[in-house]
């Protein structure tokens, strides 16, 4: 047996988070062995990676069927090899039968035989785990978001203007100031600090007076905070 080739597997949906990111999906295979070879699947749905014909998948695959007897496929987690059970497990015993192996490196754990009912037995329970967890998460989010909703909760981000800025926007706008020229008197500070110009757009919804300041805003998410804590 020559030397074991290590193909690192990455993928990254477009709805996860950054904790599964790319950058650190490959620093964790490239401590494991920096000379593995990655393919990356990023903003590639788990329900169609597998099957794709056009994918990092796919590349990957070419290249463990070269020498699959001295190949790993190496992945943060079971979970990244994607979210359709059948064609994750069908897939795993190609890769067995093939004599290649798959490593998780979050449970350190080798799947390298469908004969060795133990650590099938493993592999299945973790891809099963995996996919079930992931939906569950999914679904407990949507019924508490849906929930707040209900309850009147605003989301989205904390609006930047102050009940005096809105009311220093009218006042200009009842001078003759254009939107844009209101937006450059009435500013805000950006995320790193920096001063900015309000947008025509936002001066246009607090003309049109459904623009919520930001004391109005965190006032209504309290009240409906306490309200949602009486209720329990």
């Amino acid at each position: 047996m020559g030397k074991i080739k290590t193909l690192g597997y990455v993928r990254l949906s477009r709805k996860e988070e950054s904790s599964w990111s790319v950058k650190n999906q490959v620093k964790e295979i490239k401590q494991y062995n920096s000379a593995a070879v990655i393919y990356v699947d990023d903003g590639v749905s788990g329900k169609d990676n597998l099957v794709s014909g056009d994918g990092a998948w796919s590349d990957l695959w070419k290249e463990f069927l070269k020498e699959p007897q001295n190949s790993e496929i190496v992945v943060c987690h079971l979970d990244r090899l994607g979210r359709r059970k059948g064609k994750i497990l069908s897939m795993s015993e190609d890769v067995f039968d093939f004599g290649g192996s798959i490593l998780d490196l979050s449970s350190n754990m080798r799947y390298d035989s469908s004969d060795d009912f133990s650590k099938q037995v493993g592999f299945t329970f973790s891809a099963l785990m995996s996919d079930a967890y992931r939906q569950e998460i999914a679904r407990k989010s949507k019924i508490a978001q849906d929930s707040l909703k209900d309850a009147g909760l605003f989301f989205g981000p904390v609006p930047k203007l102050s009940k005096k800025d809105c009311d220093e926007i009218r006042d200009l706008h009842n001078r003759g100031l254009g939107l844009r020229s209101i937006g450059k008197v009435v500013r805000t500070k950006n995320s790193k600090g920096v001063w900015v110009n309000t947008g025509p757009a936002v001066v246009r919804k607090v003309l049109d007076g459904v623009y919520v300041p930001r004391e109005a805003f965190l006032a209504h998410n309290a009240a409906v905070r306490a309200g949602l804590r009486g209720v329990r």
